[in-house]
């Protein structure tokens, strides 16, 4: 198992020869930067305890300095604090939910990008990796996105196998085989666990990522708690060693909440 809580943990996190966001080495004569994952800015100050750092150049952190000014406002967001739209979006309608308006649609907000930067930053601190850019991969955001001409939600807030991997996950956590990453005081929860294809062709990882509960995120405009979940292919379809690896488990209760986590586990009949 691999997992970062600690201050002492933290800091050895930072210790990487290479960017994680191009891949090259440190050492090859260009400006590097401390990159915060998630961006230091988003946490309130009370909550800065024991942040993610790692080492970047610094042209490849300044091109994501949009992304991290937006993400503040989705923070806010969950914090009843919204003054104004984030930057570079704009607000192109209503969502409305059982005849009432639920929310806003907003054009220009990359939060797929800043969760596919979470992860990568994510994987090269527990493996030591770099994640390249390209790297298949699947992400299901908690900020739904809907289509701007009927206000519904798009296909692409569900994944088919979403109840499953969430499923699997808190199993996972019940008998102590994740990796994670508990940062920011607790308040940013990163967990994830290796597992391999049906066809036994593929080693991949499954990982679900929270920021303050944006699960509920979801909540308030399609009615359901939705974590934030993805998947993603291990590079060279080598798992790395130590790496916590997907066990068999049976259970006979279902969940309250499906498509969260994070939801607490009851009993476990049996593990195999």
């Amino acid at each position: 198992m691999r997992k970062i809580e600690t201050e002492h943990e933290a800091k050895g996190a930072y210790k990487q020869d290479t960017c994680y966001l191009c891949g090259e080495r440190l050492d090859d004569g260009q400006a590097t930067d401390r990159d915060h994952v998630p961006p230091k800015s988003i946490f309130l100050p009370e909550d800065r305890k024991v942040p993610l750092i790692l080492p970047a150049h610094k042209k490849c952190n300044q091109d994501f300095s949009i992304p991290d000014e937006q993400t503040k406002h989705l923070v806010a967001a969950i914090h009843g604090k919204v003054e104004r739209l984030p930057v570079r979006s704009r607000a192109a309608g209503t969502i409305v939910r059982d005849g009432s308006p639920t929310g806003l649609l907003l054009q220009g907000y990359p939060l797929h990008s800043v969760v596919h930067r979470i992860m990568r930053g994510c994987h090269m601190a527990l493996y030591g990796q770099t994640l390249p850019m390209d790297t298949p991969h699947k992400i299901l955001t908690p900020l739904p996105a809907f289509d701007v001409e009927t206000g519904r939600p798009l296909d692409d807030n569900f994944l088919v196998q979403h109840e499953r991997f969430c499923r699997l996950l808190k199993l996972q956590r019940k008998i102590g085989q994740v990796d994670f990453i508990h940062a920011y005081g607790g308040k940013f929860r990163f967990e994830c666990v290796c597992a391999v294809s049906d066809d036994g062709s593929c080693n991949f990882v499954i990982c679900a990522i929270d920021i303050y509960g944006w699960h509920k995120l979801g909540d308030q405009v399609l009615g359901r708690p939705q974590g934030c979940i993805a998947c993603y292919q291990l590079p060279k379809n080598e798992v790395p060693a130590g790496a916590s690896t997907l066990t068999s488990i049976t259970i006979h209760h279902g969940f309250r909440e499906p498509l969260n986590p994070w939801e607490k586990t009851g009993g476990v009949d049996e593990v195999g």
